[in-house]
C-alpha cells in the first residue's frame, strides 16, 4: 500500500537524523512542561512527511498533545496508521497549512519545522515568509516557541548535490540528484530534484524530476518579520550544537524564536 513511502524512508539515515534533531526538540519541550500542566501542553510539526520525529516525541513525553500537517496525502495516511498501531496521541492533516488550515488562535506551545519544509512552504505562490510567520504567531500561546531549520540564504547553495546509491530491495537501488540554482536578481532559489531507480534485474533505469523554489530572504530580513510578529527573543544557529550562524559561510540555517509572553503583537 505505501510502497513508494517505505522507498522514500530507506533512502534517509534516520538514525542519523534523530541523534541531532530530537535532543533539541526534546530540550525545548521540556523547558515548556517546567511551567505548564503536562496535559495541556500541544505542539505542531509543519512538513511533518511520515511522522518520525512526532512519534518519537510522543514516547517521550506521551501526556503531550502532537499534531503534523503536510501536504501529501500519502505520507499523512501512513503516519495515521502507525499512530493507531502504536497508540499515539498524534492528530494528523494532509493540508496545506497557509491556504487550508484555521485553528482557533493560541492553540500551540511549540511549531517547529525540519529538513527545509518552512521555506518550501513560504515559497508557494502567493505565499511568503510573512504571510507564514504571521500565521505561525497567531497559532502559538503567549511565550510559545518556533524552531525551524531551512538553507541558508545568506550562503546560497549553487551546483549539484548528490546522494549515496540506496538498495531499496533486492531488485531496486535509489540514487538521488539535487541541482541548485539561486538567481540574485529574483532573489530566488531553484531547486530540481532527480530520483533515479535502478533494476537490477534488468539492469534499466527510471527517473522522476521534481522541482521548487522559494524567495532568498536574508537572516537580518527573517529576524526583522520575526519582531513584527511578536517573537521577542530570536536565536540562529548553524548546526543542532547550537553554533552561532555565520551568514556568510553558514550551510543551514536554524532558528529559535519565542513569542512575547505578554502577547503582544
Amino acid at each position: 500500500m505505501y510502497k513508494n513511502i517505505l522507498s522514500y524512508l530507506k533512502t534517509i539515515n534516520w538514525t542519523k537524523r534523530m541523534e541531532l534533531e530530537i535532543p533539541l526538540l526534546t530540550d525545548f519541550l521540556s523547558s515548556i512542561g517546567s511551567n505548564t500542566s503536562k496535559n495541556k501542553i500541544t505542539v505542531l510539526d509543519l512538513g511533518c512527511g511520515p511522522g518520525k520525529h512526532l512519534q518519537k516525541l510522543c514516547q517521550i513525553f506521551p501526556d503531550y498533545h502532537f499534531s503534523g500537517v503536510d501536504l501529501s496525502q500519502g505520507m499523512i495516511d501512513y503516519a495515521k496508521d502507525q499512530a493507531r498501531q502504536h497508540n499515539y496521541n498524534i492528530s494528523y492533516y494532509a493540508n496545506d497549512f497557509l491556504a487550508d488550515i484555521e485553528l482557533n488562535p493560541a492553540t500551540f506551545d511549540m511549531i517547529y519545522s525540519l529538513g527545509n519544509s518552512f521555506a518550501l512552504i513560504w515559497g508557494n505562490i502567493p505565499a511568503s515568509p510573512k504571510q507564514l510567520i504571521a500565521k505561525v504567531s497567531h497559532h502559538l500561546k503567549p511565550g510559545g516557541i518556533l524552531f525551524f531549520q531551512i538553507l541558508n540564504s545568506d550562503n546560497p547553495r549553487n551546483g549539484y548535490w548528490k546522494s549515496k546509491i540506496t538498495k531499496i530491495s533486492e531488485t531496486q537501488e535509489v540514487f538521488t540528484l539535487k541541482r541548485f540554482e539561486p538567481d540574485l536578481s529574483t532573489k530566488r532559489m531553484r531547486v530540481e530534484f532527480v530520483s533515479f531507480t535502478r533494476n537490477l534485474t534488468e539492469n534499466s533505469f527510471t527517473h522522476d524530476v521534481k522541482t521548487s523554489s522559494w524567495p532568498l530572504i536574508t537572516t537580518d530580513e527573517i529576524t526583522t518579520i520575526l519582531h513584527k510578529h511578536g517573537f521577542t527573543e530570536v536565536q540562529f544557529w548553524e548546526n543542532y550544537r547550537k553554533t552561532p550562524l555565520n551568514p556568510s559561510t553558514g550551510e543551514s540555517r536554524l532558528c529559535f524564536a519565542r513569542k512575547d509572553p505578554k502577547g503582544i503583537l
